[in-house]
């Protein structure tokens, strides 16, 4: 099967970053200790119930306990569907990860989706170019401009984008955020540039 996203690529000067399938492994691991133990305790919980009335037992009872027992189950499906999620992602057959060229950013994350920003529309902000009310890390606001721009992403905001771009980066993405900012210091100083032009 062709993926949709392929028709968006091009090969001018293109930067691919990885997906992290280790981390993602990791949160994988994470999701399902919490999908296991609710779903254990929610086993444990109604096996003994049997909602009908006799001498030991009463129905009404075993209403009460099975409704107060029932975030157990549903705390156990919803960690383990984002276990499955993350576990997919890890092992995904394919190639996982980021895409950024002088005319598009392309997320190609297999499970989490993928979507393709053209990068005349993307917005991409230092924190000293940003007014302190909209910054969520007001500690790296305060460092020189030019060590902000070497060792942190900017703000990078596209209008169809559903969260920032630059979170999504750093969830999904192989490296730390210096690495990170450091491969798409060149597309970005180009995006910036058609910008102000």
């Amino acid at each position: 099967m062709k993926d949709k996203l392929t028709s968006c690529s091009n090969d001018n000067r293109e930067v691919r970053l990885p997906a992290a399938r280790g981390r993602a492994l990791t949160r994988g691991l994470l999701w399902i200790v919490p999908a296991t133990v609710s779903g254990a305790s929610a086993f444990v919980v109604y096996a003994d119930l049997r909602f009908g009335s006799s001498g030991a037992s009463s129905a009404l009872v075993d209403v009460s306990v099975a409704l107060a027992a029932l975030p157990l189950p549903i705390i156990a499906l919803v960690c383990a569907v984002y276990a499955v999620r993350w576990f997919a992602l890890a092992t995904w057959p394919g190639w996982v990860g980021v895409v950024a060229d002088d005319d598009r950013l392309m997320l190609r994350l297999g499970p989490f989706g993928g979507a393709c920003y053209d990068a005349g529309r993307i917005e991409a902000r230092y924190l000293f170019e940003v007014s302190a009310d909209d910054v969520d890390e007001p500690y790296e606001a305060f460092l020189p401009e030019a060590e902000q721009m070497a060792r942190l992403i900017p703000m990078l905001t596209h209008p169809d984008a559903p969260a920032p771009v630059r979170r999504t980066l750093l969830r999904f993405v192989v490296g730390d955020e210096a690495s990170i900012a450091a491969a798409l210091r060149p597309v970005i100083e180009r995006w910036r540039s058609r910008r102000i032009a």
